[in-house]
Order: C-alpha cells, then structure tokens, then sequence
C-alpha cells in the first residue's frame, strides 16, 4: 500500500495579498448591507419606546388632573388658552412629587421612569437633589406637552399629521409628543416627531 504525502513548497504559508483583498471586499460588502438594516432597527426603538413614554406622560397628567381637578400648571395659566409645556422642571417636579411643592399638596408621585444615560442625557429622567428633574427622549430633547387649560375638550396641536382631515383639532384633554430626531416640531412632515395623536 502506497501513502501520498502532500509535499510543502518552500516559502509558501498564509494568505497571498490578493486573497486578503477578496475577504476584505467581502466583509466591506456586507458591512454595507448590513449597518443600514441595524441602524434602522435601532431608530424604531427609540421611536417605540419614546410612544410608550409619551402615552405614560398622557396617563401621569391626567392622572394628576382627576386627583386635584386642574393640570400641572401655574395657577396663572389655568384660564384662558390651552397651554404648551415641556417636561422640565417645573411640570416634572410636580409629577414626580418634589417635597413641599405648592402644585402637589399630597406629595403622590404621578409619573415613574428610569434614568436618562449620556450626556448630554437621552431617554430618561435627570433628577435633581430636590426630588425635581426633566424627562428626555431618545434624541436628548424635552417631551412637549400641550393640555385644555379652556375645558372645552378640544386641542389644535402644533403640527397637523398627515392623516389628519379637515381642521387641525383633536378631541383630547392632553396630548404629547417627541420632536424626533431633527428636534423640530413638525420635522420631515412631522413623521419623524412620536405623537399621541
């Protein structure tokens, strides 16, 4: 019985440069494929999650409107027009149940989130050491808030949403919304601002 020994030629181990091209082709092809589809996922997340925080905020102040039977505003504004905030110190150190504000007697906390991360802070609360804080979405902008401070039940948001016909109105008491990831209200045609609307 014979054996066939492969037989090694001298000086040949590992790659030639022309196979190290070839992969490296192959890996920047499929990097190219592939980024847009991930980063795309990860739009859509930020995007859902900053619908669930908006649609908690809607629940947090109405929540607070039927416990004390007004909106978290100054008592200055509870007259008169529709009011637009944004969930900064003041509207959030009402929610969160800062200690000894004059907005929230009983000291009952309407709204709970986690922390923001980075800096400047995405998704989340920033507290302060007074038990205050701001409320971020994922772009790093406040949330903005605009409630029926006139009671008739009606609110013209500051944008009108392409599926939207007729008068720019709504029937709610309290509506939010994120300004996305250009941070303008109304955006590329107001689709990439997160509404509850």
């Amino acid at each position: 019985m014979k054996t066939y020994l492969l037989e090694s030629k001298p000086g040949r181990s590992g790659f030639t440069l022309i196979e190290l091209l070839v992969v490296m082709t192959i890996i920047l092809i499929l990097a190219g494929v592939t980024t847009p589809a991930a980063l795309k996922i990860l739009e859509n997340a930020k995007m859902k999650n900053a619908q669930q925080v908006a649609l908690e905020l809607v629940n947090s102040v109405s929540a607070y409107q039927a416990e004390y039977r007004r909106y978290p505003v100054d008592r200055k504004q509870q007259v008169g027009a529709d009011v637009k905030i944004d969930t900064g110190e003041f509207l959030m150190s009402i929610l969160l149940a800062q200690e000894g504000n004059q907005y929230n007697p009983g000291g009952k906390s309407f709204y709970s989130g986690g922390n923001a991360k980075g800096n400047p802070p995405r998704n989340g609360l920033v507290f302060n050491p007074d038990g205050g804080g701001r409320l971020y979405d994922p772009w790093g902008n406040l949330y903005q808030v605009m409630l029926d401070t006139d009671n008739n039940h009606r609110l013209i948001p500051p944008f009108k949403k392409a599926h939207m016909v007729g008068e720019n109105m709504i029937a709610k008491s309290v509506i939010v919304w994120s300004l996305g990831p250009d941070g303008k209200d109304g955006g590329d045609g107001a689709s990439d601002n997160v509404t509850t609307w």
